[in-house]
């Protein structure tokens, strides 16, 4: 979508140099903040140590370095959807702008504002209305218009056919999924490998296909997590949406992360949750055999 590069165009002007250095150290510190968000969303609180150990794992994965080595601005939706399992208060804020970068977690903000109602919906449109106000100030009505008219003709269309090709990672072959780790698209990129090589647009039917594994994964991901908890079902629609897209880019995978986090937890709570219930009634029944 439209709103990050209008919102950059704001920018004084620089050299490419100095723009490029601040663009890196403003990843980083997403990535720092992230690492943070990780630790709290695992931990329940902000620690140095998880947080060490987060920033750590970050920072030495292949997903991360490819990230940072073309500019991509996946780290700021790492901590944007991270800050929205967090907190439900920054939930509707945080997946809205979320999607405005990269377009998966409008799935996740759909389920929260059917689950959480008024708060997240309110939330979203108070972020929706601020990019707009800034999209606006620097394309001007008419500009942002056209800029949102050329990305629903033609980048949306193309984006919904995947990607066959990788980066090209010297010695070996092509197709395999370095920079498309699609679920959906992986019978299409087998079928690469073995020889298919589609010329111009995919068929109809593949791109049918394509637009019903996206749009049902992650429905069935909300229904399935429907009695869970708000935070859970959002990761799963996260974990669900991300994945059956045409496109999932190696430096997609780190926000995954964060539900896994939040999983983890939630996980941890129910075991404790359990061995707590089970000791008061072993206590029970053996305070009854001494009486006896």
């Amino acid at each position: 979508p439209p709103f990050l590069a209008a919102g950059l165009a704001l920018l004084p002007r620089m050299p490419y140099t100095a723009f490029a250095n601040g663009w890196l150290l403003f990843l980083l510190a997403c990535i720092g903040a992230y690492a943070a968000v990780l630790s709290r969303l695992a931990t329940g609180r902000v620690r140095l140590v998880p947080t060490g150990a987060a920033a750590t794992l970050l920072l030495f994965n292949p997903a991360t370095i490819v990230a940072l080595n073309f500019g991509q601005v996946d780290p700021v939706v790492w901590l944007l959807a991270g800050l929205a399992l967090a907190s439900a208060s920054a939930r509707g804020p945080g997946l809205a702008l979320a999607a405005m970068l990269k377009v998966s977690p409008i799935w996740a903000l759909g389920a929260a504002v059917v689950r959480e109602g008024r708060r997240t919906l309110l939330g979203a449109a108070a972020a929706t209305a601020v990019a707009t106000a800034v999209s606006v100030a620097a394309l001007g009505p008419g500009g942002f218009l056209v800029a949102c008219e050329e990305w629903l003709r033609y980048v949306v269309p193309h984006v919904g056919q995947g990607q066959l090709h990788s980066l090209g990672v010297a010695g070996l072959p092509d197709w395999l999924p370095f920079n498309n780790v699609s679920i959906a698209y992986a019978p299409l990129l087998i079928a690469h490998g073995l020889g298919w090589e589609p010329v111009g647009t995919l068929p109809g039917w593949i791109r049918a296909y394509l637009a019903l594994i996206g749009m049902a994964a992650p429905v069935l991901a909300a229904g399935w997590t429907r009695r869970r908890s708000p935070e859970l079902q959002c990761s799963a629609v996260l974990t669900a949406s991300l994945l059956s897209a045409p496109i999932a880019r190696m430096s997609y995978l780190p926000l995954l992360l964060a539900p896994a986090a939040v999983y983890a937890r939630e996980r941890l709570a129910a075991r404790r949750a359990a061995a707590g219930s089970a000791v008061p009634g072993m206590a029970a029944a053996g305070a009854q055999g001494v009486g006896e």
